[in-house]
């Protein structure tokens, strides 16, 4: 019975009087909606935030500051940003010092992000335990005929260890042509792009390109190897390349920063809806 009607934040417009300031690690876009509900007995000029974690409450016709909507982020940015915040995956990736190393366990870490935390980490752990103490060395000199059945015993929920091995196969194709994941990532951008999104997509595309029958043998139509590799242009969120990025772009005590090809303003933070 309430009447509805939708509150606009302007976008950013670099001087941070308006909308999002480019430091708030907010994607800028035309406009910011919320829906506002008018509260029964109050003026027509007052109202009701949905959405009153965000900082917006009852407002006369001028729209609320959005210098405040940033603090409320920036607070709880920094209430959680310390190593020991939660339990992920990303520790796993802290292990390793080497640059190299880091990315190449961070891909992994990533991909396996799928599932309960305890059997994700065992997973991880699993794949880690084979490659042993240089996961990058183990990827450049990885002989399929040689290496793959160490890997026949990894299970994690639908992947199995040929899966990994083609995924290995992969990761040891980009260093071999482009020297790193993060030059082969670079490779398929475009820096005056507003986002990564098409970078993933060629990212994906290009990858699964690679020779996958040392893996296999004969490759299944739909090769479990995929998953690793999604594709905006299938509808996916690509929630684990997304999270990759993360780790490997941002740098602050959670994220290592590893990467500086890549500018973080264009990362891409997927939602879940359900």
């Amino acid at each position: 019975g309430s009447d509805q009607f939708v509150l606009n934040v302007p976008r950013d417009r670099g001087d941070g009087r308006n909308g999002f300031t480019p430091s708030s690690g907010v994607s800028e876009t035309d406009q910011r909606s919320w829906k506002v509900t008018r509260t029964p007995g109050l003026p027509d000029d007052r109202a009701t935030c949905a959405s009153s974690f965000l900082g917006v409450r009852p407002f006369s016709p001028s729209p609320p500051s959005a210098i405040s909507l940033r603090d409320r982020l920036d607070e709880q940015y920094r209430a959680f940003d310390y190593v020991e915040s939660a339990t992920d995956p990303v520790h796993r990736v802290r292990r390793y010092t080497s640059r190299a190393d880091r990315e190449i366990v961070a891909f992994c870490a990533a991909g396996l992000a799928f599932g309960r935390v305890a059997s994700v980490l065992q997973s991880i752990d699993g794949l880690l335990g084979v490659m042993g103490p240089s996961p990058a060395e183990y990827v450049r000199r990885f002989e399929p005929e040689r290496d793959r059945d160490a890997l026949t015993p990894l299970v994690h929920r639908w992947i199995r260890g040929r899966d990994l091995a083609a995924l290995v196969l992969v990761l040891q194709r980009m260093l071999r042509e482009s020297g790193s994941i993060e030059n082969f990532f670079v490779e398929g951008d475009d820096a005056s792009a507003p986002d990564i999104s098409v970078a993933l997509e060629s990212f994906s595309r290009r990858a699964l390109q690679t020779d996958l029958k040392p893996a296999y043998g004969r490759v299944p139509r739909r090769a479990g190897v995929c998953y690793f590799f999604p594709r905006p242009s299938a509808g996916s969120a690509c929630k684990r390349l997304n999270l990759l990025l993360r780790w490997m772009v941002r740098k602050d005590e959670i994220d290592l920063g590893v990467w500086t090809s890549v500018s973080p303003p264009r990362l891409i933070v997927p939602l879940v809806t359900h």
